[in-house]
């Protein structure tokens, strides 16, 4: 399977410091890189930040701030974990036998940040809320891609984010997944976009590589634009920028 997708602005935050060769090999989109501890959270007032967990202001900030000056027809927010944060708080209070916070609980299911972004701006397209295992990051791009494919010129909102996993839970996932990440990108399939990427799955035996969103970064800011990352996963994907 073949997805190409193009993006016309981009927006990333990350607790890592991306490798120097991972520079912009081509400027002309609209491209901002942050590791704030704010999460681009300026874009959200005071008033709607005290609700959210620390994934919600993450995913919403940035998309907030991706689209202040762009409509969008269509969002998805995808997420391995989701607020896996909320979750564990509420099974550990029912373990311990306190009252569980109704308003905790109302945070802590998987559309969250696509429910709050909604209301901050109020917005009425439709928007998806995506989770796929280690596949999560690109079935957001897939869904994304199935989309413009009916809907030509359409713009997508297209959001990805996992904070890190509670303490009690990191020995259960892998180390790369530790750290906080998120990145949001404007996409479309028409001539406006500055940045063309395909994606493409196989089966070949696994290789070495960048897993999920810093497998796609990696290609985003690959000094030679052809260069393919490929993601060791049960089902390999690859990125190629066109």
């Amino acid at each position: 399977m073949k997805v190409s997708l193009g993006i016309k602005k981009l927006c990333a935050w990350t607790y890592q410091e991306l490798s120097d060769s991972y520079k912009m090999s081509d400027s002309n989109f609209d491209f901002v890189w942050t590791k704030s501890d704010k999460f681009m959270a300026d874009s959200i007032p005071k008033r709607n930040q005290r609700r959210m967990s620390n994934l919600s202001k993450l995913s919403v900030g940035l998309a907030a701030t991706l689209t202040e000056d762009q409509n969008i027809d269509h969002a998805i927010f995808s997420s391995r974990y989701g607020e896996l944060e909320n979750s564990t708080q509420l099974v550990e209070s029912i373990v311990d036998k306190d009252l569980l916070s109704p308003m905790a609980f109302s945070q802590s299911v998987h559309n969250t940040s696509s429910g709050l972004y909604s209301i901050l701006k109020s917005e009425h397209c439709a928007m998806q809320a995506i989770s796929a295992g280690e596949d999560s990051f690109v079935m957001g791009l897939v869904s994304a891609y199935s989309y413009l494919k009916n809907n030509p010129g359409a713009n997508v909102l297209y959001v990805f984010s996992d904070w890190q996993v509670p303490d009690s839970l990191k020995s259960l996932v892998d180390p790369s997944e530790h750290s906080p990440k998120a990145v949001a990108m404007i996409l479309s399939n028409n001539q406006e976009a500055s940045f063309n990427f395909e994606i493409q799955s196989n089966k070949e035996p696994e290789a070495e590589g960048f897993k999920n969103c810093e497998g796609f970064l990696a290609c985003l800011f690959a000094v030679d634009p052809a260069k393919t990352n490929n993601i060791p996963q049960k089902v390999n994907w690859s990125y190629r920028a066109l």
